[in-house]
């Protein structure tokens, strides 16, 4: 009996060995806990997760949950080191951990768990607030589940064509406003809503982009440049040049009588604006408003100004007038009579002018040659030599001196003779 006991008692140790080490084997054998777990990309309804490579023997099980009890957890299987979660709310945060499993179907411990992100829904209202010359104000609407938002904003010509690099600001999420400080011309601009995790991970949701622009500057440099008839109205305007800011989306201009008082205030859009070429044919930076010759009283001289503007909310903002432009068709009834090698001009007064200057040329589109100026209304052109024999052409332009400045009107035509 006793050796009986003492080889039941040997059985016993050796099978607690067996299962000792058996579980031991075992444990050993057990799926490596993941590491590395982190999220790599996403849009707004799907988060991509990855994790460091163990061994081609595993397989993952993925768990997440928007709480971090992962009480209602949702899970599925992963036959690599990344997977994609699908059919997520925008703007949202998820609690997510993995799990390796071996050919067995065993797990090994749980990932540390990591929060992942989708971005926010688009952003689709941004507006302009406010301008100066040297500033841009806009406001967008808030996202939900937005904990930031960036901007990035870039300079561009009137055509949309980039002239800068990007640049980039941040809001918080309880922002919903910014100002742009010694900006200069037009902005594309927009407002990307983000939503960032503890990880670091930053998703970002979808922009429109609206182009804004600073108030423009004094419009500079107005000049009388051409009287043109079209032929498809038959109705013959002014053109006046000018300077006029990028960005501006039109401009208003007002016309004054020689007594000061304002014949006409106008608004016209950029695109009605028309090109002012070089005498190459190749078009300038400088814009033309045309005015309608049937504002123009002839016989006097009158004043214009002009100014650019944007608009915010539907409403103009304009920028500062423009210096005055003075300018006059005339003088009227140009008349010349023969004298003893000389002819004697004379003419109706342009209400306004300091002086007329003479000029003379041997065809209408030759070199016009100053004769004299005076400030009568009449004056004697004497032959010069025998050279002069033939045809002779000649106009007469008002002048008129404002603080120093002499502006020139536009002659109603030219008379010839012949001598």
């Amino acid at each position: 009996m006793k050796c009986f006991k003492e080889h039941m008692k040997l059985c016993m140790l050796t099978l607690m060995c067996i299962l000792f080490l058996g579980v031991g084997i075992r444990a050993e054998a057990a799926p490596e806990k993941v590491t590395g777990f982190r999220q790599e990309d996403g849009n707004d309804t799907i988060a991509v997760v990855q994790w460091d490579y163990i061994s081609e023997e595993y397989e993952y099980r993925l768990e997440w949950c928007g709480r971090q009890d992962f009480v209602g957890a949702s899970s599925i299987q992963c036959g690599n080191s990344a997977c994609m979660i699908t059919d997520l709310t925008p703007g949202s945060t998820y609690y997510v951990r993995v799990f390796a499993v071996d050919k067995d179907g065993k797990e090994g411990e749980p990932s540390p768990v990591i929060e992942v992100v989708t971005a926010p829904e688009a952003m689709e209202g941004i507006w302009q607030t406010g301008a100066s010359e040297k500033e841009i104000s806009f406001s967008w609407e808030n996202i939900a589940g937005a904990t930031g938002y960036r901007i990035i904003y870039q300079k561009v010509d009137g055509q949309g064509k980039k002239q800068d690099e990007e640049k980039y600001a941040f809001a918080k999420a309880n922002e919903n406003s910014l100002s742009l400080s010694n900006a200069a011309g037009s902005y594309e601009i927009a407002v990307y809503p983000i939503r960032e995790c503890s990880t670091g991970y930053v998703a970002w949701g979808e922009s429109e982009t609206v182009t804004m622009s600073v108030l423009p500057g004094k419009v500079t440099s107005v000049k009388t440049e051409t009287k043109v008839i079209y032929s498809a109205s038959g109705k013959t305007f002014w053109g006046f040049s000018m300077n006029l800011s990028d960005g501006a989306e039109g401009c208003e201009y007002e016309l004054f009588g020689s007594n000061g008082k304002r014949v006409l205030k106008k608004s016209v859009a950029a695109r009605d604006l028309q090109s002012v070429y070089d005498k190459n044919g190749k078009a300038t930076s400088k814009k033309e408003v045309l005015i309608s010759a049937g504002k123009i009283k002839k016989g006097q001289f009158m004043k214009v100004r002009i100014r650019g503007y944007i608009e915010i909310d539907g409403k103009k903002k304009a920028g500062k007038w423009s210096d005055y432009c003075y300018f006059a068709e005339g003088p009227q009834e140009v008349k010349s009579e023969a004298g003893n090698r000389q002819r004697k001009l004379s003419w109706s007064p342009v209400k306004g002018a300091n002086s007329y200057t003479i000029y003379t040329a041997k065809s209408p589109n030759s070199k016009w040659k100053k004769m004299g100026t005076t400030s009568k209304t009449r004056y004697t052109v004497k032959y010069a030599s025998a050279a002069s024999k033939g045809k002779v052409y000649c106009k007469v332009v008002a002048n008129k001196k404002v603080e120093g400045k002499t502006f020139t009107g536009m002659p109603d035509g030219y008379i010839s003779w012949s001598w």
